[in-house]
């Protein structure tokens, strides 16, 4: 049950706030979609996998496998859960670009391949973390000009009038607030909206503002005009911070949403007090997301000390040895933020963004999940970090096969998600966690 709430109050820390936080810097820096799928967007959602890595190999003295084990078991949920997820929730056939998923292929397969030289002997020493660090630093500057390297190697296609007017879309369901400024159209989601990525281009020509008494400025017209016109609320200025806290004070309509709110009530009332959320007007600016963001990262370090706690005491009762719990359990609690931000941003027909993000994912928790806490661990102790290996290297061995299964679907679907295909990757991964406890009673 302890477990549990974590994995909930985890979800909601990084999905609310930290994800938001970094959606915001990348948007400041002007990063493509795909790479901000790949980077900023992996680095936030994966951010409980990094804590785990940390609370079991620097906090407390390396004895177990949890960490990497962790790392693993998430990187065969990411891609077998997330994509398959991200396909069936989309209520779309999501079409993916081939040339950012190729670049998300290599620099995954040069992450496992890192990974497998580091383990193989059964010690990662300092060497070999450095060299994973350095790994993720490449994979970040490559980041940095990933768009004229696809330009010059493989151009995208021109897009048609028709894909023209769909990227023109504003992703706009109810409860999402556009707020008008200079022109460009920031949206911000509430307790009940979705949060689109796409920041499209507004023409607030001839528009004329008035100032209520509360100080807001409120369009005189509800229509916003892209080439498309769409029903929204224009307005400059801040929201009454009274309304910030409305989240925790006001339930929602409905049973199931009344309950929802009485369970999670505690971890989002502390969390509402404690971090600045940089989605709402009054802390969306540099120094409110900046806020948001170093306030989450203590939130998920805490939490995710006490997943390797509890997780450890709930293996030792069960007779569950923390690799396999590392595997299984603790891998799709500390995914759910990642299986979270996918969903949302393929719903606003961002495929490319979501996949990324699971791969992306993944080259973060094995780079930088596994190599900063494994070079801290041989910085601290002076000593090199013990992996187990029988379960780790069996499960690496699935995550590589894993890997090609997932590419030849895509290749003979044509680069599309279609359900079918979704479904056979559901299926796998309940193979996947099937064998692991059974192979788990056997050793």
């Amino acid at each position: 049950m302890a477990m549990g709430y974590i994995f909930v109050s985890l979800a909601i820390i990084c999905d609310d706030y930290f994800v938001s936080a970094l959606e915001k810097i990348s948007h400041q820096l002007g990063l493509p979609s795909n790479v901000t799928g790949a980077t900023f967007m992996a680095a936030g959602s994966s951010a409980p996998e990094l804590f785990v890595s940390l609370a079991d190999n620097v906090f407390q003295k390396p004895a177990e496998s949890l960490g990497v084990g962790t790392i693993v078991g998430s990187g065969i949920f990411n891609i077998l859960i997330i994509i398959s997820l991200s396909g069936l929730l989309a209520g779309q056939v999501l079409k993916l670009d081939w040339r950012p998923l190729l670049r998300d292929l290599i620099w995954y397969t040069w992450a496992m391949s890192v990974l497998v030289f580091a383990v193989w002997d059964g010690n990662v020493d300092i060497f070999d973390s450095v060299i994973m660090v350095c790994s993720y630093a490449s994979y970040i500057g490559y980041m940095a000009i990933n768009e004229r390297v696809i330009d010059s190697c493989c151009k995208r296609p021109e897009m048609d009038e028709e894909q023209g007017k769909e990227r023109e879309k504003l992703a706009l369901t109810s409860g999402v607030k556009v707020i008008v400024t200079n022109g460009d159209v920031q949206k911000s989601m509430d307790k009940e909206g979705h949060l689109g990525s796409q920041h499209d281009f507004v023409n607030e020509q001839d528009k004329n503002l008035q100032q209520s008494k509360d100080g807001m400025f409120e369009a005189q017209e509800d229509l916003v005009s892209t080439n498309q016109p769409v029903n929204v609320e224009a307005r400059i200025g801040e929201e009454p911070l009274a309304k910030y806290f409305d989240q925790v004070l006001v339930p929602p309509a409905g049973i199931l949403p009344k309950l929802w709110f009485v369970f999670t009530w505690p971890i989002v009332a502390l969390a509402r007090i404690t971090i600045p959320d940089c989605r709402d007007p009054v802390f969306s600016g540099p120094l409110g997301f900046s806020a948001t963001f170093l306030a989450s990262i203590v939130w998920i370090g805490v939490l995710s000390h006490y997943t390797v706690i509890f997780g450890t005491m709930f293996g030792c009762a069960a007779g569950i040895p923390p690799a396999l719990m590392g595997l299984t359990i603790i891998a799709v609690g500390t995914s759910i933020p990642d299986a979270l931000s996918s969903i949302l941003v393929a719903r606003s027909g961002h495929g490319d963004m979501a996949v990324s993000n699971a791969f992306g994912s993944n080259v973060f928790d094995i780079l930088f999940g596994l190599g900063l806490p494994f070079l801290l661990s041989n910085l601290v102790y002076n000593e090199s970090v013990i992996v187990s290996g029988d379960d780790v290297d069996l499960a690496l061995g699935i995550l590589f096969a894993v890997l090609l299964f997932v590419v030849l679907v895509l290749v003979l679907s044509h680069w599309r998600l279609y359900p079918l295909a979704c479904v056979f990757l559901l299926i796998l991964y309940a193979i996947y966690i099937t064998f692991s406890y059974l192979h788990g009673l056997e050793t």
